[in-house]
């Protein structure tokens, strides 16, 4: 099985973790906070995408895996990673005072 890598690219001014599947992509917008918080803003996945939840569950879990291995906290304000986060406990000790925001303030 070939294993599709995480990439962090830039976009826009906008960065992104993103997962390239055939030539299309599921993506997590994200901003560095003082170099040791991420704020997970936005995430989707590419229309054509086959399975597009299975993809996106995928890359937020990855996304999710990758910040923990380097000990970072995280806000999210994109309501499918909130989702995400409520159904997996085990990355609820990664928000920043076990709070997930449903807006931008």
């Amino acid at each position: 099985m070939k294993i599709i890598p995480l990439t962090s690219n830039m976009e826009n001014g906008k960065l992104f973790y993103e997962l390239q599947i055939n030539g299309q992509k599921a993506f997590i917008e994200y901003h560095i906070f003082n170099n040791n918080l991420v704020l997970l803003m936005s995430s989707g996945v590419t229309r054509d995408l086959l399975n597009p939840k299975q993809v996106h569950e995928a890359l937020i879990e990855r996304v999710l895996d990758q910040l923990r291995r380097v000990n970072l906290k995280i806000i999210t304000y994109c309501p499918i990673i909130n989702e995400y986060i409520s159904k997996n406990k085990q990355y609820k000790n990664m928000l920043v005072s076990n709070h997930i925001f449903s807006e931008v303030s």
